[in-house]
């Protein structure tokens, strides 16, 4: 809306060389047929023309009581324009619009009537309006209105009616609180905010005392169920310097206040330029007649507030019981608080000691409980484990510090966690991995989330995320972490999901939704084949189920490895040892993206790795990696010798391998630095039944120019790339 006034400023002018050239065709359509001649005459004889007015304001606006800002601008901008006039009468329209600093915005469409009756001139108009409020909530709105004025005297009144969506809901004003409930128990009680636009009124008195200084005095009412009404004095006071100029009409100054039992004071103060457009100096209006042609005064934005008034109701189950909420303090509170097995439980404290174990289906939060339609309660400024968690099914966790403790689940009485969210918990480990689950059931029943913590851990994994046994489960996400570790030994992993061994015939499967946007930095001083983000699976003489890793991206992680060698940040493996024939492993990637990759050790990094290993001669092991688009990944490493990029590698013996690139969205944009000898992209295909098949889907160009000149170095048979 930054081009609103200019825009207005255009289409007034364009209307003033209309209306200056139809003055008398606009006379002669207001009269009668038998005296269009008199009426022309009249106003040739009084040399009065109303013309088109543009204002153009700017003004100050302090809010004792405002959502956002105490201290605003806004500013605006009138057209007024007769369409139709003679002597005694104008019908006219009014274009308005007002811009606030911030986020409200509101245009007015008038169309009025005004007429001179001996010293008096009344009128009538009605405007269409439309509001955005501060909280960008829109809002429609039809102000009805009357004027009755002399020379020096001003009366008004309007009234404004909503229309349409007149409530919409807001978060920004819902509210919720704790009550006393049964027993140990407190019940959370609410409101769903809501913003409304009220219906309402307001009239003024005005008197011109001091040449052209003027008085205004008047009041509003507005009001809608279950929000505080709107009522109060206004005053304003208005002057004005008018020129005798063909273009230029006055400048003036205005300032108002008013008090309400909602906003209290509101005070605004501005400046004005009004300008004529159209007609001559000789004929501009003068006395009672240039009242004609005034700004039309009404409310300058449509009255909207919140529910404040809306009772409040308590936040049940479906069948009416009511959510219970029990706030612990220590870790014996703790204990006790979860035996009584409320839906919520609060640790306001630092709890020590044995681990505690969740119920099923608790809510666990060292802050907020979440819950409706954008609702947050406050239960604690700030919850410490220092003594374990171990999880029920469908549990969520968040807002809390676990100090050289472990989230986990008791691989007996839980092998599934069900729906599981961890958000906003802060993990700082000396030893323990900060979240191990071992999924051992069969069936599918866990589904699990990993958003928006921060971890700071010297442990052998920071995630740790096991399939043992036949079954499923989902790793919906890991999104939004940060991440510092310092691993303990080599091959230690950030995160590490894995199909583990298991002697049950079926099949493993994990499902992996997004893995994004986690910042991991790794510091290792003495230890070597540290990973990343670790995807596997895992087989050996014992192993009878097929393992599968299926669907899933891995996009725009940032992945930093400090000092010494054979690191992977992305590392995507199948590995069988001495397994009998017949078994299956798959990873199915949809994606691996814009990830940003820096490893500053020295000899034999690799950037992406994925890679089929059988150890067996004489195994039949299958394996397949197939990742459905690999781009615009940035990959620099440093320092020394056998460096790669990104590493695709079949090492069997003899079972049946197979890796698959690009043939769902393209293998291309990656950009690979590499500040050591090595080669960007290095494919080894090496047994007799391994397979490797790429896809660039670029423009038609080959892998190294849709990879920005990568150099590739290929090692065995059986590696195909299409353009």
């Amino acid at each position: 809306m930054k081009w609103s006034f200019f825009l207005l400023c255009i289409f007034s002018l364009g209307f003033s060389e209309i209306y200056e050239d139809t003055d008398v065709q606009n006379t002669i359509e207001l009269g009668d047929s038998d005296d269009a001649t008199a009426d022309i005459a009249s106003v040739q004889e009084e040399d009065v023309y109303y013309p088109t007015r543009l204002d153009l304001g700017g003004f100050y606006l302090y809010q004792h009581k405002a959502s956002r800002k105490k201290n605003a601008f806004f500013a605006e901008a009138d057209l007024f324009i007769p369409l139709f006039q003679n002597r005694d009468n104008v019908f006219f329209i009014d274009l308005r619009i007002e811009e606030f600093q911030g986020s409200p915005f509101e245009g007015n469409f008038g169309l009025g009537f005004r007429h001179i009756f001996d010293t008096w001139m009344f009128g009538i108009y009605s405007f269409y309006d439309r509001k955005r409020s501060e909280n960008r909530n829109y809002f429609n709105q039809i102000t009805i209105g009357t004027e009755c004025k002399t020379d020096k005297f001003t009366f008004d009144a309007n009234a404004y009616i909503p229309f349409g969506k007149t409530s919409i809901f807001d978060p920004n004003f819902n509210k919720s609180e704790l009550r006393p409930g049964v027993g140990p128990f407190q019940n959370i009680w609410f409101v769903d905010g809501r913003e409304a636009a009220l219906w309402g009124f307001d009239a003024e008195v005005g008197y011109r005392f001091f040449g052209e200084l003027s008085l205004f005095l008047g009041g509003f009412y507005f009001h809608k169920n279950n929000v505080d009404t709107v009522a109060g004095p206004f005053a304003r006071l208005n002057w004005a310097y008018y020129f005798n100029s063909s273009v230029l009409n006055y400048i003036g100054l205005e300032s108002g206040y008013s008090y309400d039992n909602v906003r209290k004071s509101r005070f605004y103060g501005g400046l004005k330029i009004s300008f004529f457009l159209g007609g001559e100096k000789s004929n501009r209006p003068k006395g009672l007649k240039r009242r004609m042609v005034e700004y039309v005064r009404r409310d300058y934005d449509v009255v909207a507030a919140n529910n404040s008034d809306a009772p409040f109701e308590r936040l049940n189950h479906p069948d009416g019981s009511p959510v219970t909420v029990i706030i612990a303090q220590n870790h014996a509170e703790l204990d006790t608080a979860i035996v009584n097995d409320p839906d919520v439980v609060a640790l306001d404290g630092t709890a020590t000691g044995a681990a505690s174990t969740l119920l099923d289906d608790q809510f666990f939060t060292g802050g907020f409980f979440t819950f409706g339609n954008q609702h947050e309660i406050r239960l604690s400024n700030g919850g410490v484990i220092e003594n374990s968690i171990v999880l029920g099914k469908n549990n969520t966790i968040r807002d809390l510090t676990f100090k050289d403790a472990q989230l986990s689940n008791n691989l007996t009485t839980k092998p599934h966690v069900g729906t599981l969210l961890v958000k906003y918990v802060n993990f700082e480990s000396t030893g323990l991995i900060p979240i191990q689950m071992v999924i051992a059931d069969a069936g599918s029943d866990s589904n699990i989330t990993i958003q928006e913590n921060t971890f700071n851990a010297n442990s052998s994994n920071v995630i740790s995320i096991e399939r043992v046994g036949i079954g499923a489960l989902t790793l919906n996400s890991i999104e939004n972490n940060t991440i510092n570790f310092t691993p303990k030994a080599n091959e230690d992993s950030v995160l590490w999901i894995v199909n583990d061994v298991t002697t049950a015939a079926g099949t493993q499967t994990i499902n992996i939704g997004q893995i994004a946007n986690n910042i991991i930095t790794i510091d290792t001083d003495t230890f070597d084949f540290i990973r990343g983000i670790s995807i596997r699976n895992l087989l050996n003489a014992t192993s009878l189920s097929d393992q599968e890793i299926l669907g899933g991206s891995i996009l725009n992680n940032t992945i930093v490895i400090n000092k010494n060698l054979d690191h992977e940040a992305i590392f995507i493996y199948n590995f069988s040892v001495l397994t009998p024939g017949g078994i299956d492993q798959k990873i199915h990637m949809d994606q691996i993206n814009s990830n940003l990759v820096t490893i500053s050790g020295t000899s034999k990094n690799m950037g992406i790795l994925i890679f089929n290993e059988e150890w067996l001669p004489g195994g039949s092991t299958s394996q397949e990696v197939i990742v459905g688009e690999m781009l615009n990944n940035e990959i620099t490493i440093g320092t020394t010798t056998d460096l790669h990029g990104i590493g695709l590698f079949n090492g069997n013996v003899s079972s049946p391998q197979l890796i698959k690139i690009g043939f769902n969205g393209g293998f291309f944009g990656n950009q690979i630095q590499l500040n050591g000898t090595g080669s960007d992209m290095f494919f080894d295909n090496v047994g007799p039944n391994a397979t490797t098949e790429i896809k660039v889907d670029y423009l038609g160009q080959d892998l190294s120019d849709a990879n920005n000149g990568a150099n590739v170095a290929q090692q065995g048979s059986g590696i195909t790339i299409t353009p």
